[in-house]
Order: structure tokens, then C-alpha cells, then sequence
């Protein structure tokens, strides 16, 4: 899932906060903000595939885009360390992909997934572990019980100028 804020900028045009290898507040257009989505979207499969190696080939597409998109958001972690997708792997992830235990995988990121930043709970990634769960859980054939979850609209842009960011504040979008 690709969650953006959006900001119009006075001469209207939207543009996309970032930070990253791009450049601390760089801002970028929603089709470059696409473009280098898809891009990076690649390279986080990979790093998914590396860490479950044959497993990986037992996921459904949700529950591939389930761990993607927690690997995207909490990285993969180096073997031997207790970091990111790594660190699901560490609590029994790949045992109960190898048993069938959607549920319990499901379960393991939501109860053990990343959900501190800077050292206190951040309920922006309680609420994506949660949504990452729902999303590994939920079937993708049309026979199964559950639908496929729909995407939620984004609010429209609300503010017309970018606001200054504190010191406190940049440091903190930068730790996560």
C-alpha cells in the first residue's frame, strides 16, 4: 500500500514531501513520487524473496505484498540481527509459512512487528502492522470467504504552503 501526503504548492501543482537517498525535504511531483515507487518496489521483493528463500514461493500475492510492504517500511535486517523482516524471521516467521499458518503469521506482524520509533510507540505503525496483518490474512481467489481489501481514497491536499518543520521534527521523520 502507497500512502502519500500531498501537498499543492501556490502555483498548484502537487508535490511530495520525501527523505531518503533523495535528499533531506525533497520534494517531487505524485508521478515522480509513482515512478520511484515502482522502482523501489522491486528491490524490496528481493530483499523478501533473499530472506524467505523457497518459502516465499508459498505466499499469495497479498501475503507477498503484505511482507513487502512491512519490509519496505521497517527494512530487512542482517542476518543474525533482531531488525525488520529479520527479526520475523527470528520470531518463527518461515515455520509458519511452511506450516500454512496464515493466521499466525498474520498474528506475528501485528504482535511483533515494528511498531516503535525512537523508542516510543508510534501509532502509525501500530496502525500499518495492522493493516499489513489484515492484508496477509485476507485470500486473493473469489471463491474464498474474504473479499480483497479495497483501497481507502487519500484525503484531498489541505494545506496551500509547506509548512517550516522544527529541528525535532525533521530529526524524527529521519529515524524511521
Amino acid at each position: 500500500e502507497f500512502r502519500r501526503v500531498l501537498f499543492r504548492s501556490q502555483i498548484g501543482d502537487e508535490q511530495v514531501p520525501i527523505q531518503g537517498n533523495k535528499g533531506k525535504d525533497t520534494k517531487i511531483t505524485k508521478e515522480q513520487a509513482k515512478t520511484l515507487f515502482a522502482q523501489d518496489v522491486p528491490k524490496y521483493e528481493s530483499m523478501v524473496k533473499d530472506k524467505l528463500g523457497p518459502s516465499y514461493n508459498k505466499l499469495n500475492d497479498n501475503q507477498k505484498a503484505a511482507l513487502i510492504s512491512y519490509t519496505y517500511n521497517a527494512g530487512a535486517g542482517a542476518k543474525g540481527s533482531d531488525r525488520g523482516l529479520q527479526h520475523l524471521v527470528n520470531e518463527g516467521l518461515i515455520q509458519k509459512i511452511e506450516a500454512g499458518d496464515t493466521e499466525g503469521v498474520a498474528r506475528l506482524i501485528n504482535e511483533k512487528g515494528v511498531k516503535t520509533s525512537s523508542g516510543k510507540i508510534n501509532s502509525t505503525l501500530v496502525e500499518r502492522r495492522k493493516r499489513e496483518s489484515e492484508l496477509y490474512a485476507t485470500p486473493v481467489s473469489t471463491s474464498d470467504t474474504k473479499p480483497t481489501p479495497k483501497a481507502e481514497p487519500l484525503p484531498p491536499p489541505v494545506p496551500t504552503q509547506i509548512p517550516e518543520r522544527s529541528e525535532e521534527h525533521t530529526s524524527e521523520l529521519q529515524s524511521h
